[in-house]
């Protein structure tokens, strides 16, 4: 019977396929084929292929729709784009939320960002960059050039990758060498706020969503031209630093970095007069249960919260206090001696959103992380950004006759015999500590 059918060409049936071909005009192979088999093969194949297209049209519609949430005024769609950030990245394609390989560690960086390829599907306005911030009770207008703005121009995405950088600027420009192109803020005496949104797919170990503020512009360009300064002198230029926020789901560090021979910008300071480490330091998370991702912490990194920072002044002393709330639930540290930055702040400072990452971040989530650290590259929402004035923090002046110096009346000058006194900030905290050690002058009490 074999020998049979493959003589006759059997297929499908048990129809002789040589009468088959002999209708259709061709001729029979000389080797025997079972072309009911192959057909059958072609028709799996169409319909795997048709139903592989159908699946691309599903998946596509449903990231519309998701993309498409952004777009609503909802505090969700801020979520909503976070969910996305470890599915869809730039390309880069993450297993259960971490990258495989740890492309592209390092340390701050200091060039011009680049805007995303996928941004233009979550903008929120014609107008990229645009923010409107309420300035000491006023909406205002500022820019992060090329930001990613949503939440109608009340909120912005700061991507982790590819890496992003951000300066606060009165016009729609990257960066500039000229102090009124910046809005900056000028801390002493006043309060800032803003909402903070890591979404459920938070920033990771070896992740830091940086938020703080500079001494820019740095005078010299720097590595990257964009006259980018930090008190650890990345880029090439140091100056004066104060990061109000460096995070990710474990951790959130504030941190003041001053520099002892600060002069109001454009300018640049020695390395030697910067504190690269940093102090004082406040730490939320890390181990601690005030801060961390799920239900158990007071504040939840994976939902919305909100960052508080007031600069009053205490006794003739800065001091910072810091309140995270969230759901009514709030934890609050405070800094009490920030004078050594007192004058960058009174001054005004250029706010900076920095996304990066390392393998080693032990230094800001050592408590929970260990290296080698994986970043999952998660972007962060940052809405409602708000500076106004504290109720009842004035500076206080004293005039003094003759030429004597006030005396330091109870005031901590530790920080003069760390630091020293090379800039005279016209505060009553520096001429206290400082005016005897400055030819018996000083600006507070003239």
């Amino acid at each position: 019977m074999a020998a049979e059918e493959s003589a006759r060409g059997v297929s499908c049936g048990g129809e002789d396929t040589s009468a088959l071909l002999a209708e259709m005009g061709g001729e029979e192979p000389e080797a025997p084929e079972l072309v009911g088999y192959s057909h059958r093969r072609r028709l799996a194949f169409l319909a795997a292929a048709t139903l592989l297209f159908a699946s691309a049209i599903v998946a596509v519609v449903v990231l519309g729709v998701r993309r498409a949430a952004l777009t609503t005024s909802s505090p969700g769609s801020l979520d909503d784009f976070a969910q996305l950030s470890d599915v869809e990245d730039d390309g880069v394609l993450l297993k259960d939320g971490v990258l495989s390989t740890c492309q592209g560690c390092q340390q701050r960086h200091s060039s011009p960002a680049r805007k995303p390829a996928n941004s233009s599907h979550f903008l929120q306005s014609s107008k990229p960059g645009e923010l409107d911030i309420q300035w000491f009770g006023e909406t205002k207008t500022k820019y992060f050039e090329g930001a990613t703005t949503v939440q109608n121009n009340t909120g912005m995405i700061l991507h982790e990758q590819p890496f992003e950088k951000f300066y606060l600027m009165n016009s729609p420009r990257h960066t500039s060498t000229k102090r009124h192109d910046y809005a900056y803020l000028k801390l002493v005496g006043n309060s800032f706020r803003v909402n903070v949104d890591m979404g459920h797919h938070a920033a990771s170990c070896g992740c830091n969503v940086a938020f703080f503020l500079v001494s820019m512009p740095g005078t010299g360009g720097g590595d990257g031209h964009d006259h980018y300064c930090d008190a650890n002198c990345v880029g090439g230029i140091c100056c004066a630093e104060f990061d109000l926020m460096e995070m990710n789901k474990h951790t959130l560090q504030v941190t003041s970095h001053a520099c002892s021979d600060y002069k109001k910008p454009p300018a640049r300071s020695s390395s030697e007069a910067c504190d690269h480490g940093g102090s004082p330091t406040i730490k939320f998370g890390n181990g601690g249960q005030d801060f961390g991702p799920g239900s158990q912490y007071t504040i939840d990194s994976k939902k919305r919260f909100e960052f508080r920072m007031d600069f009053p002044i205490e006794n003739g002393n800065l001091v910072g206090h810091v309140k995270l709330s969230q759901e009514g639930r709030t934890v609050s540290k405070s800094m009490y001696n920030l004078n050594t930055i007192w004058g960058a702040l009174a001054d005004g400072m250029a706010l900076v959103l920095d996304a990066w990452h390392s393998e080693d971040l032990t230094w800001l989530d050592g408590g929970v992380c260990h290296t080698p650290e994986r970043c999952n590259m998660a972007s962060t929402a940052f809405d409602s950004f708000v500076i106004q004035k504290l109720t009842g923090s004035r500076r206080r002046r004293r005039r003094r006759s003759g030429n004597r110096c006030p005396g330091q009346n109870g005031f901590d000058c530790g920080w003069a015999d760390q630091w020293g006194c090379n800039n005279d900030d016209g505060s009553e905290g520096f001429c206290r500590c400082c005016c005897e050690r400055m030819s018996q002058s000083c600006r507070w009490s003239r």
